[in-house]
């Protein structure tokens, strides 16, 4: 079964923080920073989605280099 038409790609990836960036002590696994670079690389903003405080949020956005909001 075909799921996605062929050259299909997401205009935007959202993703949470706590749990799914990062561990239980708040690391980020270096394959994850390289798999949002390589999402970024190809034109695919992400955008990161969290409850935790702005401050924080904003610091991992410019470590990541994202370009989404």
């Amino acid at each position: 079964m075909k799921w996605l038409p062929d050259n299909w790609k997401p205009k935007v990836v959202a993703v949470d923080i706590d749990g799914t960036l990062t561990d239980e002590k708040k690391r980020i696994n270096p394959n994850v920073i390289e798999a949002l670079s390589r999402l970024e690389e190809n034109g695919i903003p992400v955008i990161l989605a969290t409850g935790n405080v702005r401050a924080i949020t904003y610091g991992l956005w410019r470590f990541l280099n994202l370009s989404g909001p």
